[in-house]
């Protein structure tokens, strides 16, 4: 899924920032019936970028991997940032550590913490990113009930936590550092129904407290 999100500042001269997220390529490299592959995708990107090459935005919104190839594709890419989804936890901790040290770009987590209430190694709750100017702060979050998806050795050790709860968290810090746009990556679903939002994300969504996009 690739969706863009164009964030505006309310000031005398507007500056444009153009958002584009990818999730669940699951590592697909390899163009196929239900997944365009890495060289497409690639294709596409370098065309939204071409239209505001200052002010373009890549992130990864979940599930993006499956082995250091597609790490390797997102590098050349050019994401700036991914979100941890539950099928990181597909492979085993030191997998998870390999991926994230091949990243140029970090993997995001912000609710998920260890026994002690700290985000682990190699997770990090947000990315600060500078585009046409703008300091842009980019948060991840999964959900809630995300281990449950996961084989509980993989997890052993880590909890999740309320993910309006952290991105508050993590949104208040950013702004106090001076970061003028705030970014949610969120791994959690939701559809629409009769025109309607529903699932797991709305919960979410109505609790959030500076948030310019999510």
């Amino acid at each position: 899924m690739l969706l863009c999100c164009a964030a505006f500042l309310a000031e005398a001269a507007p500056v444009q920032i153009d958002i584009y997220s990818v999730n669940d390529l699951h590592g697909r490299l390899r163009a196929a019936e239900n997944a365009p592959g890495a060289a497409r995708l690639a294709a596409a990107l370098n065309l939204l970028t071409a239209a505001n090459p200052k002010g373009t935005l890549i992130v990864g919104g979940g599930d993006m991997l499956s082995g250091l190839t597609a790490v390797e594709a997102m590098n050349i890419m050019g994401f700036a940032a991914n979100c941890a989804g539950n099928h990181a936890f597909d492979y085993n901790f030191q997998a998870i550590v390999r991926q994230a040290k091949a990243a140029d770009f970090p993997l995001l987590a912000a609710n998920i913490t260890d026994e002690k209430g700290n985000i682990p190694a190699p997770f990090a709750p947000y990315a600060v990113v500078k585009r046409n100017g703008i300091k842009t702060g980019i948060i991840g979050v999964l959900d809630e009930q995300a281990f449950k998806k996961v084989k509980p050795d993989r997890v052993a050790g880590l909890k999740l936590t309320s993910p309006a709860e952290a991105a508050n968290q993590y949104a208040a810090e950013l702004r106090r550092n001076g970061v003028q746009v705030v970014v949610l990556l969120a791994h959690i679903g939701g559809q629409m129904e009769n025109g309607m939002l529903t699932g797991a994300i709305v919960p979410v969504l109505d609790n959030l407290k500076g948030i310019d996009a999510v």
